[in-house]
């Protein structure tokens, strides 16, 4: 096994929101797997191995204009 970083690199909120809003403007489809990776914490990996059997639809937002895509 090898070792871990000490912490791993993560994007700032301010550079999220750059990435959202160039992705939104050239409509890349990679637009929903990095909000998904960005709101759920989880790897793009995790987000490329997801089905709907992993979503619980009882916890998830139903009109909010912050997931909206």
């Amino acid at each position: 096994t090898g070792d871990l970083p000490a912490e791993t690199p993560t994007i700032s909120h301010e550079q999220y929101l750059a990435l959202n809003e160039l992705l939104k403007k050239k409509h890349n489809p990679a637009l929903l797997p990095i909000q998904i990776a960005y709101f759920a914490g989880l790897r793009i990996g995790e987000v490329c191995g997801l089905t709907w059997q992993d979503i619980d639809q009882g916890t998830m937002p139903h009109h909010s204009p912050e997931y909206a895509v």
